[in-house]
């Protein structure tokens, strides 16, 4: 299993309530109604805080998304499909009300987890 990891920055005009009311109640469930599509497994929001542990955060992160995929070759393979495409813009149409994508770096990667 493979796992896409967004680093999400939201849209200047946006503040954070609206942020993050949109990625939960509006996005989210964009992307719960075409997993099946894109072969997602797993997807997971990750709200940043203004108190982290080590005392910050980046400048500029307003949370990170986790998507969890069999392989990036079937995602995008999915993705390519007529149904794939429709659901793939959709996402995108989301992403790009939601966050600055100019500024929200993503990258596919295998997790390795060493507790829990």
């Amino acid at each position: 299993m493979e796992k896409m990891i967004i680093c999400l920055r939201r849209r200047a005009d946006l503040s954070p309530e609206a942020f993050r009311q949109h990625w939960r109640d509006i996005h989210a469930p964009i992307v719960a109604k075409h997993a099946a599509t894109l072969g997602i497994k797993r997807y997971v929001q990750v709200y940043a805080i203004e108190a982290a542990p080590t005392g910050g955060r980046p400048e500029g992160f307003d949370g990170i998304g986790e998507v969890w995929v069999e392989s990036v070759e079937a995602f995008r393979a999915a993705a390519a499909t007529p149904v794939g495409a429709i659901a793939a813009r959709e996402l995108g149409e989301s992403d790009a009300f939601l966050t600055d994508l100019s500024r929200s770096p993503r990258t596919f990667g295998t997790e390795i987890p060493i507790i829990g």
